[in-house]
């Protein structure tokens, strides 16, 4: 019965819509944001010569009418720092990676740092992201 917690004082505008599980039971989250349909979908990766298992997170967005620079919060940390091959550190144990080509932003925000990718969608038109996270 409690509204879901939002932080900077906005309004909850989130509603989880269920899930679907694929042919292995893995399932893909669906939620709303405003207007904007999200399908969130998590997979294992295992890459490399040693093993070293990525997590996978595939995300649809879809929006019924035109959005122009929705903002998608990729993670936040005291400080963020660039690592090599696309990688971004999100403290000493966290390390993440937009595959999509779209470009993230690092923001300054009280006294953390946000990374973020901005979203432009047509009505309809499906926008893609798919994100790597690594942890030592």
């Amino acid at each position: 019965d409690q509204p879901w917690v939002v932080d900077d004082g906005r309004p909850p505008r989130h509603q989880f819509k269920g899930y679907r599980l694929d042919k292995d039971r893995r399932p893909t989250l669906l939620y709303r944001f405003d207007n904007v349909d999200v399908h969130d979908f998590f997979l294992p990766v295992v890459q490399g010569e040693n093993g070293e298992v990525l997590l996978r997170r595939e995300l649809t967005f879809r929006a019924a009418e035109d959005r122009d620079r929705l903002l998608f919060r990729i993670g936040q940390a005291e400080k963020i720092d660039d690592a090599k091959e696309g990688w971004y550190s999100l403290g000493p144990d966290l390390k993440v990676r937009l595959v999509t080509s779209q470009k993230p932003e690092r923001v300054d925000w009280q006294d953390i740092q946000r990374l973020q990718v901005p979203l432009t969608m047509g009505a309809g038109q499906p926008e893609r992201l798919i994100l790597e996270y690594q942890c030592k």
